[in-house]
């Protein structure tokens, strides 16, 4: 299966939805998105192996990976922090994850992605990975907030 994103969150397995609850109760009370700031390691203990931040840069309209947790770069077998998508994927598959990206950014509510790791050459795991749009202030970097969790592909 090719990577798919999807803006509904139905079928969450639990560790996604409960970073999903956390996210949504970061939410400002007069609205808008939650602030980096407010996910501090401390509150992402129970995810941190499985979390990864990714940067938009507006100026070049490309997305790179600020940070990685380790559970993610032991699974993937390399650790692509610092990297753009395009420097990492094929087209097509850096594609997909650029309109993924945009589909948060422009939408600023979270969405879902799944598949196989065909694009590391592990097609034989499965993917279920959440984004979470955050706040940003002018001049900054947008960032997003995501998991992934990984399981034997079915046959």
């Amino acid at each position: 299966m090719k990577l798919q994103f999807s803006p509904g969150l139905d079928g969450l397995r639990g560790e996604l939805a409960g970073l999903l609850a956390l996210w949504r109760a970061a939410i400002p009370a007069d609205g808008g998105l939650p602030p980096r700031a407010d996910f501090d390691p401390f509150r992402l203990k129970p995810w941190l192996p499985h979390i990864f931040v990714v940067e938009y840069h507006a100026d070049s309209g490309r997305y790179r990976f600020r940070l990685i947790g380790t559970g993610i770069v032991a699974t993937y077998g390399r650790d692509s922090t610092g990297k753009y998508f395009d420097e990492l994927y094929g087209p097509e598959e850096a594609t997909a994850f650029r309109d993924g990206y945009d589909l948060v950014r422009r939408s600023n509510a979270p969405a879902r992605f799944f598949g196989t790791l065909f694009f590391v050459g592990r097609d034989h795991m499965q993917m279920d990975a959440l984004v979470l749009p955050l706040a940003f202030a002018a001049g900054e970097n947008r960032q997003f907030l995501c998991a992934i969790y990984f399981t034997a592909a079915e046959a």
